[in-house]
């Protein structure tokens, strides 16, 4: 984790995936990170003075996630997917609505792919047991039970197999329903990640107060 503090030269080229002094220069001020740099590769040494967005950097390089984030949008959520077990259980759909209700609009698509990341590193995991049920049809979600859900799908499959499209049964499903039957896995945390993701946290309440004295 990148801190305030003097580095070698490979320690920076291994905690910014870089290998000349040309693109770790280029990263730190692309992540707005003030420094210094003396001597001459390889023993050249940085001396990091501040980290202006240390969410930023810290999901970079230790997370894995894309410079093109929009890290604002990503703080949010993270806020509430690691803070609210309600939240982290909901499907795609309806965390994309709390998040329009905070007035921190998200797609689905994104929100899949932060959780995708997440999962790639380690940090959550689906759980195998445990699901959330649903009926969802455009921004119309309805949870309900696993028996319901399965009847749902019992009823759909006795439709196409007395001859009717799978299309004819679908609509058969929303019409009694009010909309597909979905299941989503709910996601769990990995112990290990804890002292990351209270790091993670802290920076969301770091933010919160520098916010409120500015005000």
């Amino acid at each position: 984790m990148l801190e305030v503090k003097t580095y070698s030269f490979q320690e920076m080229c291994s905690i910014l995936n870089s290998k000349t002094k040309k693109s770790i220069d280029a990263k730190l001020k692309g992540y707005k990170v003030e420094f210094e740099s003396t001597g001459r590769a390889p023993k050249l040494t940085y001396t990091i003075k501040k980290i202006n967005n240390p969410f930023k950097v810290f999901c970079i390089t230790e997370l894995g996630f894309n410079a093109g984030t929009d890290f604002n949008h990503l703080q949010h959520f993270m806020f509430h997917f690691f803070c609210d077990d309600y939240f982290m259980s909901m499907p795609d759909e309806r965390k994309e609505r709390m998040m329009d209700n905070w007035e921190y609009h998200i797609s689905r698509q994104t929100i899949a792919k932060y959780e995708k990341q997440l999962q790639e590193i380690g940090a959550v995991a689906k759980s195998l047991t445990e699901f959330k049920y649903y009926f969802a049809y455009k921004d119309y979600i309805s949870f309900t039970d696993k028996a319901t859900y399965s009847q749902a799908w019992r009823e759909y499959w006795d439709m196409v197999n007395s001859g009717h499209c799978s299309m004819e049964a679908i609509a058969e499903m929303r019409w009694n329903y009010g909309g597909v039957a979905r299941k989503q896995a709910i996601y769990e945390k990995n112990g290990f990640w804890n002292e990351r993701i209270d790091y993670l946290i802290s920076l969301f309440y770091n933010r919160i107060e520098n916010e409120l004295k500015e005000k």
